[in-house]
Protein backbone atom coordinates (compact mmCIF):
# COMPACT_ATOMS: atom_id res chain seq x y z
CA UNK A 1 0.00 0.00 0.00
CA UNK A 2 1.41 3.80 -0.66
CA UNK A 3 0.17 7.01 -0.11
CA UNK A 4 -1.63 7.14 -3.83
CA UNK A 5 -4.01 4.39 -2.19
CA UNK A 6 -4.61 6.19 1.05
CA UNK A 7 -5.45 9.23 -1.11
CA UNK A 8 -7.89 6.95 -3.16
CA UNK A 9 -9.58 5.94 0.20
CA UNK A 10 -9.51 9.44 1.84
CA UNK A 11 -11.04 11.02 -1.18
CA UNK A 12 -13.90 8.13 -1.29
CA UNK A 13 -14.86 8.85 2.70
CA UNK A 14 -14.91 12.23 1.68
CA UNK A 15 -11.61 14.24 2.80
CA UNK A 16 -11.20 15.49 -1.23
CA UNK A 17 -8.57 18.12 0.08
CA UNK A 18 -6.73 15.84 2.18
CA UNK A 19 -7.15 13.17 -1.02
CA UNK A 20 -5.43 15.70 -3.35
CA UNK A 21 -2.64 16.58 -0.63
CA UNK A 22 -2.04 13.09 0.04
CA UNK A 23 -1.80 12.45 -3.43
CA UNK A 24 0.67 15.56 -4.27
CA UNK A 25 4.14 16.37 -3.73
CA UNK A 26 3.84 17.01 0.14
CA UNK A 27 1.91 13.43 0.37
CA UNK A 28 4.61 12.27 3.00
CA UNK A 29 4.21 15.27 5.41
CA UNK A 30 0.44 15.24 5.17
CA UNK A 31 0.54 11.96 5.99
CA UNK A 32 2.60 12.51 9.08
CA UNK A 33 0.31 15.38 10.28
CA UNK A 34 -2.69 12.60 9.84
CA UNK A 35 -1.10 10.26 11.77
CA UNK A 36 0.16 13.49 14.40
CA UNK A 37 -3.77 14.34 14.46
CA UNK A 38 -5.20 11.04 14.70
CA UNK A 39 -2.28 9.70 17.45
CA UNK A 40 -1.27 7.86 15.42
CA UNK A 41 2.07 5.31 16.55
CA UNK A 42 3.70 5.76 12.93
CA UNK A 43 2.44 7.35 8.76
CA UNK A 44 2.62 4.41 7.86
CA UNK A 45 0.47 4.38 4.64
CA UNK A 46 -1.52 1.12 5.87
CA UNK A 47 -1.74 2.59 9.51
CA UNK A 48 -3.58 5.81 7.86
CA UNK A 49 -6.05 3.82 5.88
CA UNK A 50 -6.64 1.33 8.23
CA UNK A 51 -7.54 4.67 10.59
CA UNK A 52 -9.69 6.33 7.57
CA UNK A 53 -12.01 2.89 8.44
CA UNK A 54 -12.92 4.59 11.64
CA UNK A 55 -16.23 7.45 11.10
CA UNK A 56 -14.81 8.94 14.20
CA UNK A 57 -11.45 9.61 12.56
CA UNK A 58 -13.07 10.77 9.30
CA UNK A 59 -15.34 13.19 11.48
CA UNK A 60 -12.49 14.59 12.93
CA UNK A 61 -10.26 14.86 9.68
CA UNK A 62 -13.24 16.58 8.41
CA UNK A 63 -13.53 18.97 11.31
CA UNK A 64 -9.67 19.97 10.49
CA UNK A 65 -10.12 20.44 6.86
CA UNK A 66 -12.63 22.88 7.53
CA UNK A 67 -10.72 24.90 10.03
CA UNK A 68 -7.85 24.88 7.09
CA UNK A 69 -10.91 26.20 4.62
CA UNK A 70 -11.92 28.67 6.82
CA UNK A 71 -8.17 29.77 7.36
CA UNK A 72 -7.72 30.40 3.84
CA UNK A 73 -10.92 32.22 3.36
CA UNK A 74 -10.22 34.23 6.41
CA UNK A 75 -6.13 35.26 5.02
CA UNK A 76 -7.81 35.90 1.42
CA UNK A 77 -10.56 38.52 2.89
CA UNK A 78 -7.29 40.07 4.87
CA UNK A 79 -5.54 39.97 1.55
CA UNK A 80 -8.59 42.04 -0.26
CA UNK A 81 -9.23 44.50 2.99
CA UNK A 82 -5.23 45.21 2.28
CA UNK A 83 -5.91 46.24 -1.00
CA UNK A 84 -8.71 48.03 -0.50
CA UNK A 85 -7.06 50.08 2.00
CA UNK A 86 -3.76 50.81 -0.41
CA UNK A 87 -6.18 51.58 -3.00
CA UNK A 88 -8.19 53.96 -0.62
CA UNK A 89 -5.29 55.53 0.32
CA UNK A 90 -3.94 56.14 -2.96
CA UNK A 91 -7.55 57.49 -4.04
CA UNK A 92 -7.10 60.39 -1.63
CA UNK A 93 -3.10 61.73 -2.20
CA UNK A 94 -2.55 64.91 -2.81
CA UNK A 95 -0.03 63.84 -5.06
CA UNK A 96 -1.11 63.31 -8.49
CA UNK A 97 1.39 60.32 -9.64
CA UNK A 98 -0.28 58.18 -6.78
CA UNK A 99 -3.50 59.00 -7.54
CA UNK A 100 -3.37 58.84 -11.38
CA UNK A 101 -0.78 55.81 -11.76
CA UNK A 102 -4.37 53.39 -12.25
CA UNK A 103 -6.08 55.48 -14.92
CA UNK A 104 -3.12 55.80 -16.58
CA UNK A 105 -2.45 52.23 -17.12
CA UNK A 106 -6.20 51.96 -17.86
CA UNK A 107 -5.48 54.03 -20.53
CA UNK A 108 -2.41 51.91 -21.35
CA UNK A 109 -4.55 48.89 -21.66
CA UNK A 110 -6.68 50.61 -24.45
CA UNK A 111 -4.19 52.01 -25.90
CA UNK A 112 -2.44 48.44 -26.58
CA UNK A 113 -5.94 46.75 -27.20
CA UNK A 114 -6.02 49.25 -30.58
CA UNK A 115 -2.61 48.09 -31.81
CA UNK A 116 -2.86 44.17 -31.37
CA UNK A 117 -7.20 44.71 -33.18
CA UNK A 118 -5.55 46.67 -35.68
CA UNK A 119 -1.95 44.82 -36.28
CA UNK A 120 -5.09 41.63 -37.01
CA UNK A 121 -7.57 44.00 -38.93
CA UNK A 122 -4.36 45.22 -41.50
CA UNK A 123 -3.23 42.69 -42.19
CA UNK A 124 -5.91 40.48 -42.96
CA UNK A 125 -7.18 43.28 -44.56
CA UNK A 126 -4.29 43.63 -46.82
CA UNK A 127 -4.84 39.63 -48.01
CA UNK A 128 -8.03 40.13 -48.46
CA UNK A 129 -7.22 43.10 -50.55
CA UNK A 130 -5.38 40.56 -52.75
CA UNK A 131 -1.80 42.13 -51.52
CA UNK A 132 -0.84 39.47 -48.67
CA UNK A 133 2.53 39.57 -47.36
CA UNK A 134 4.32 36.51 -46.35
CA UNK A 135 6.18 38.60 -43.73
CA UNK A 136 2.96 39.79 -42.16
CA UNK A 137 1.40 37.38 -41.67
CA UNK A 138 4.48 35.34 -40.03
CA UNK A 139 5.60 38.64 -37.60
CA UNK A 140 1.99 38.56 -36.36
CA UNK A 141 2.10 35.57 -34.03
CA UNK A 142 5.08 37.31 -32.36
CA UNK A 143 3.52 40.93 -32.42
CA UNK A 144 0.50 39.43 -31.01
CA UNK A 145 2.36 37.44 -28.34
CA UNK A 146 4.25 40.52 -27.37
CA UNK A 147 1.15 42.75 -26.98
CA UNK A 148 -0.73 39.69 -25.15
CA UNK A 149 2.31 39.16 -22.69
CA UNK A 150 1.90 43.00 -21.69
CA UNK A 151 -2.11 43.14 -21.78
CA UNK A 152 -2.05 39.48 -19.39
CA UNK A 153 0.56 41.23 -17.09
CA UNK A 154 -1.54 44.82 -17.02
CA UNK A 155 -5.02 43.44 -16.53
CA UNK A 156 -4.93 41.62 -12.89
CA UNK A 157 -4.45 45.16 -11.99
CA UNK A 158 -7.31 46.76 -14.05
CA UNK A 159 -9.97 44.11 -12.97
CA UNK A 160 -9.00 44.71 -9.03
CA UNK A 161 -9.04 48.27 -9.43
CA UNK A 162 -12.23 48.36 -11.14
CA UNK A 163 -13.76 46.58 -8.69
CA UNK A 164 -12.73 48.14 -6.20
CA UNK A 165 -13.68 51.58 -7.54
CA UNK A 166 -17.11 50.14 -8.28
CA UNK A 167 -17.87 48.72 -4.83
CA UNK A 168 -16.63 52.40 -3.60
CA UNK A 169 -19.39 53.87 -5.64
CA UNK A 170 -21.98 51.77 -4.88
CA UNK A 171 -21.34 52.47 -1.03
CA UNK A 172 -20.44 56.19 -1.96
CA UNK A 173 -24.32 55.87 -3.75
CA UNK A 174 -26.14 54.11 -0.36
CA UNK A 175 -24.58 56.77 1.47
CA UNK A 176 -26.13 59.69 -0.24
CA UNK A 177 -29.70 57.50 -0.33
CA UNK A 178 -29.62 58.80 -4.30
CA UNK A 179 -29.70 62.14 -3.46
CA UNK A 180 -26.90 62.92 -5.65
CA UNK A 181 -24.76 65.05 -3.51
Amino acid sequence: MNLADVAKTAASVGLTALGTALGGPAGGAVASTIARSLGLSNANPATINAALGDPANVVKLKQIEASVQIAQINADAQGVKAVNTTMQAEATSEHWPTYSWRPFIGACFGVLALFAGLAVVFTYGAAMLGKPSAAAFANLPGMLQGIAAVMFTIAPVLGVSAWHRGRMQVEQAKANNGTGT
